[in-house]
């Protein structure tokens, strides 16, 4: 039926927002084996149908690179994206974020299950956020923080799997954390953010699961800023937008209360939140502690900035 959905989608609706600059990089990198899209025209004039709406030739402002057209956004989910698009174009590409999308919904059952024992309780949560925002409303639109939620909480279940967890499940989980920022340099605050969670809240981790998860995670900032360099010629990472610090009392409230964007307005159920925080922090205190880190450290970046909505849609967007 959601596949159904996604083929009407796809027909009536051209790519909307940034999809398709991260459409371009991807028809880049099949047909020019580079990333410079000035000659990948194929989405540019859905692109400029949203400029109407901004205002300014975000297009060209936004491109215009040491003398080429390189693309603002990161290019690691244009990346993932090449087979599905090499297969069926932009529809394949919306079928797969939809099964990115499931197969976190499934980790996140999965990891419920680890924490609780208990198997209609997780199937009813994954059921849950499976039908509400962020994940109905947004698995099939082209954006990277569908592919940022399975690595997370894949991430999340590993470490608290504690000395549970293999040797390869820790190197996937070390190779996901790594590619994070290829998805979005923010990202790239989370590393030294978890690897000090996993030592004051994680306590029991072994020496083992430091070097697997970091291996990956230093040779990706290597070769991050290795791109960097050589492409954009810069070591800066961060082009991402500015926030305020007063906005934030207005975003947190707006992010969870607004009657059209809050998060409560879509997905009422995280008002039963604080049940499961009374119930973990009696059961699973320091798997309690990790996930409320995860949150906040994404939560406070969103509430940085005044308009918290994210371009004309729900909070859910940002996952």
């Amino acid at each position: 039926m959601y596949l159904l959905f996604i083929t009407r989608i796809y027909t009536d609706l051209p790519p909307t927002g940034d999809e398709p600059e991260y459409l371009r990089i991807t028809e880049s990198i099949i047909q020019d084996q580079d990333i410079d899209i000035g000659n990948n025209t194929g989405y540019l004039h859905d692109y400029s149908r949203v400029e109407k709406f901004i205002g300014d030739n975000k297009q060209q402002r936004l491109l215009e690179r040491r003398g080429g057209k390189l693309p603002l956004h990161n290019i690691g989910l244009s990346m993932l994206m090449v087979p599905a698009y090499m297969l069926g174009g932009r529809l394949g590409v919306m079928i797969f974020m939809y099964l990115i999308a499931i197969t976190a919904v499934c980790n996140l059952a999965l990891f419920a299950r680890e924490m609780t024992g208990e198997d209609f309780p997780s199937a009813a949560v994954a059921f849950a956020v499976g039908i509400t925002a962020p994940v109905f409303f947004y698995a099939y639109e082209i954006y990277p923080g569908t592919a940022a939620l399975l690595i997370q909480v894949y991430i999340v279940r590993k470490l608290c799997a504690g000395e549970r967890a293999t040797t390869l499940e820790l190197l996937i989980a070390g190779l996901g954390l790594a590619f994070l920022p290829w998805l979005h340099y923010r990202y790239v605050f989370l590393w030294p953010a978890l690897f000090a969670a996993m030592y004051f809240i994680m306590k029991n981790r072994s020496p083992r699961a430091y070097l697997t998860m970091a291996a990956p995670v230093v040779a990706s900032l290597v070769v991050l800023l290795i791109f960097q360099k050589e492409v954009f010629g810069s070591f800066a990472l961060f082009e991402v937008e500015r926030g305020n610090m007063a906005h934030s009392p207005v975003g947190v409230a707006g992010l969870l209360f607004d009657q059209e964007f809050g998060l409560l307005a879509y997905a009422p159920y995280y008002l039963l939140a604080p049940v499961g925080i009374v119930l973990m922090a009696k059961r699973r205190p320091r798997e309690l502690a990790l996930i409320v880190f995860i949150f906040l450290f994404h939560f406070l970046q969103y509430s940085l900035h005044s308009r918290w909505w994210g371009d004309w849609s729900p909070f859910g967007r940002r996952f």
